[in-house]
């Protein structure tokens, strides 16, 4: 069974989204990581948001002011 994932389209406004507010916090948060294999493990995460971009979108609206959030402290935002 194929579960949804969320389009590439998504991923780049969210991690677009995610450089321009916490800048290197964010880049070095993943340093040393596959790129496309962390971007394909927030696609599969969020993939239950990919007819609710609504979520996605109050999500980045309401990221923690601290710490840039991993796909599932992500996730849990979107769920609010």
């Amino acid at each position: 069974m194929s579960f949804p994932t969320l389009p590439d389209s998504s991923i780049n406004r969210i991690f677009s989204e995610m450089v321009l507010t916490y800048g290197s916090d964010w880049m070095m948060k993943w340093e040393g990581l596959d790129i496309d294999a962390l971007r394909k493990q927030w696609a599969k995460d969020l993939g239950g948001f990919v007819n609710r971009l609504d979520a996605i979108e109050f999500a980045l609206e309401h990221l923690p002011v601290d710490r840039p959030p991993n796909s599932l402290q992500f996730r849990v935002i979107c769920m609010a």
